[in-house]
């Protein structure tokens, strides 16, 4: 049995990611830095996490010669990772 419950492949990608909830929050923006990135969704490390089911919108590069993507989201999961970090799933079907 396959144990594998994502719908969409996942690519690795480390890059930086500004993020910044989009209801009730007019600080700056946060940061932290991308993992992996699918259609379906992102995963990002930071020591900032938003709320679960939070709105956020993201900006980050796909590569060096890439513009910058500005996507929305919904926080669907957030765990804690390495030393004072969080991981954080963010599904783009908000």
């Amino acid at each position: 049995m396959n144990s594998e419950r994502r719908q969409w492949r996942r690519r690795l990608l480390s890059t930086t990611i500004l993020f910044k909830p989009v209801e009730g929050h007019s600080g700056p923006f946060r940061s932290g830095q991308l993992r992996d990135i699918s259609d379906g969704g992102v995963s990002f490390d930071t020591d900032d996490p938003p709320s679960d089911g939070a709105l956020v919108d993201m900006f980050f590069k796909e590569h060096d010669n890439a513009a910058d993507q500005r996507v929305r989201g919904r926080v669907v999961w957030t765990r804690p990772g390495e030393v004072g970090l969080y991981a954080v799933g963010v599904s783009f079907s908000a």
